[in-house]
């Protein structure tokens, strides 16, 4: 199983179909690794290209902190 965390060129970030702040994906995400065995999920971070870095600090700090391994990125031009 994946799942996909995705930012927009405007530096929103969308975690299971909805809209978050990071403040929220950090909870969202805290009951998404409850919720699932999580050793077993591939994260995916997709990035617009236009996406400007300082947009992902909390994001990739949230994933780090989650202990995230290996996640996989891909960027959208």
């Amino acid at each position: 199983m994946f799942t996909t965390v995705t930012v927009d060129a405007d530096g929103k970030l969308y975690f299971q179909n909805k809209q978050l702040s990071p403040a929220q994906f950090k909870n969202e995400f805290a009951n998404y690794i409850c919720d699932h065995d999580f050793k077993y999920h591939a994260v995916t971070l997709r990035i617009d290209g236009k996406c400007q870095f300082g947009d992902l600090q909390p994001i990739l700090k949230i994933l780090n902190d989650a202990k995230v391994t290996d996640p996989i990125f891909s960027v959208r031009n």
